[in-house]
């Protein structure tokens, strides 16, 4: 199968474009850049709410979230890392990203 019959035969519509060196370049920029405590009130009564409903679970949660770096994208289709919401652990060296593990989640927002 040629390029060709693929977009024709799947009706594919590019809407943006980035090469995997700028994800890459981006993502290791977004994950060790440190980032601020959100310490809002929605991010409090979801914290609050999280308690309540894992209950005993809840400090094994935060405990199997610390290293992880949680990382948004913007809206726009020409950025690397666009409307990406999930959580990211990884092990980089030299600037050279060695281990990953990715956390996804439902964003839509």
């Amino acid at each position: 199968m040629q390029k060709s019959d693929y977009t024709r035969i799947f009706e594919v519509d590019v809407k943006g474009k980035v090469s995997a060196k700028e994800v890459r370049e981006e993502l290791i920029i977004q994950i060790t850049t440190p980032k601020k405590e959100d310490n809002s009130e929605t991010h409090q009564a979801y914290q609050t709410f999280l308690k309540s409903f894992l209950g005993e679970s809840y400090n094994r949660y935060i405990e199997n979230k610390k290293e992880e770096v949680i990382v948004h994208g913007p809206e726009d289709v020409m950025t690397p890392l666009y409307r990406n919401g999930a959580g990211y652990k990884a092990e980089i060296e030299n600037g050279k990203i060695k281990k990953l593990t990715v956390n996804y989640r439902y964003t839509d927002c």
